[in-house]
């Protein structure tokens, strides 16, 4: 019977689990979390305010029930201190836990403003925990302030303002979504969540300071301008979690550097979801978590299975102006053409022979999205 480890009770934990039950039927599956291992679709955290959602409310299922579900061991509040690659086991604060494969999931962490001086209070939203808290001291907010307008920015103000509350997003780009945007796109965004949320931009504003004065919290820029809000949220973005990593050894870069079929540099070692850069891509989203898993699964059963990713495309969580982003993934120069008219655009990344590379969407073009997808080349 195979043991397998599983570190991490976020969606990549559970889809691999789920995974590797399929394909292994009879194996012994620990799940470790540090926190009480909830099941939730972490995309749903940029969704809940408008839908007057509290944290509790975006639970699919507990611990037990997914123990249950799953026929699996979940180990809560137990806190991962290394991997013994040579002795093979998972030494945890509680108890050394023996694994014939072992696979990390430990998600991401939020960028912080360390460049900045920051006062206390600040928030950030990238777990459940994090929205529990960020839900409360909404209920006592006039005004909030965003700093960072990439897409997890976009999406919770678009969420926070939907509810009904003021929002002004300070960010360093020239527009919104600038990495994921041609500026067209992303004019057409800003205009629209402008015009129906009343969200107020601060584009191009390099943040020197965030001063909470006991009142109100006082954000200074590098050009003199000073924006009042009456809490702050942090999303300038996430990167990989690589705590454990580093401490048991693993190769990383971006993400944990894992091969084609999701090993790390550390026989009999996997890593899949947020904290994983699978052949040089270390990707956000849900997507790749399922390609991964399912491969994954099926190499830890004995049937070696490469990890493919097709295009995968962004949609954001903005109704008032759907975006969908395909990010060109090639060495070869490409071209922007855009066509469309109003927020209703279309922007093709083409090479000089005329195939495309990556497109993004906007408007009611959001339905050309899996046409589009078809025609790209594979990424892996």
């Amino acid at each position: 019977m195979q043991r397998i480890i599983i570190i991490g009770a976020g969606m990549a934990g559970y889809l691999t689990a789920t995974e590797v039950r399929k394909h292994l039927p009879e194996s012994e599956i620990t799940l470790i979390s540090a926190d009480d291992a909830a099941y939730y679709s972490k995309p749903l955290l940029s969704t809940g305010i408008a839908r007057a959602k509290q944290a509790q409310d975006l639970v699919m299922s507990t611990s037990e029930q997914m123990a249950e579900r799953l026929q699996i061991t979940i180990l809560t509040h137990t806190v991962v201190e290394r991997i013994d690659s040579a002795a093979h086991c998972v030494e945890t604060t509680m108890q050394s836990i023996p694994y014939d494969a072992c696979i990390v999931a430990t998600g991401s962490e939020t960028i912080t403003l360390d460049h900045v001086e920051c006062a206390s209070g600040v928030l950030s939203v990238n777990s459940l925990a994090d929205y529990r808290h960020f839900r409360s001291a909404l209920a006592t907010t006039d005004k909030l302030a965003i700093i960072g307008s990439g897409l997890v920015g976009v999406e919770l103000a678009h969420d926070v303002a939907s509810g009904g509350q003021a929002v002004s997003v300070i960010g360093m780009d020239s527009y919104p979504l600038q990495r994921l945007l041609p500026e067209p796109l992303g004019r057409a965004l800003q205009l629209a969540m402008q015009e129906q949320l009343g969200v107020t931009w601060y584009n191009n504003t390099a943040i020197t300071s965030v001063i909470n004065d006991q009142a109100r919290y006082h954000i200074h820029s590098e050009a003199g301008k000073v924006v009042e809000a009456d809490q702050v949220l942090s999303a300038v973005g996430i990167k990989a979690n690589l705590v454990l990593a580093h401490q048991s050894g693993l190769a990383t870069n971006q993400g944990i550097v894992v091969d084609q079929f999701g090993r790390t540099s550390v026989p009999d070692v996997y890593a899949v979801g947020d904290c994983a850069e699978v052949c040089g891509l270390n990707l956000h989203y849900i997507p790749p978590i399922r390609q991964c898993a399912a491969a994954i699964a099926a190499t830890c059963a004995g049937n070696e299975t490469a990890i493919t990713y097709p295009a995968m495309p962004v949609t954001l969580k903005t109704p008032v102006c759907p975006i969908v982003a395909c990010v060109p993934r090639t060495s070869h120069p490409v071209q922007c053409h855009i066509s469309g008219v109003g927020q209703d655009l279309v922007a093709r990344y083409e090479d000089d022979a005329g195939c495309l590379h990556g497109f993004a969407l906007s408007g009611t073009a959001v339905q050309e999205k899996m046409a589009l997808a078809a025609q790209i080349s594979a990424w892996i």
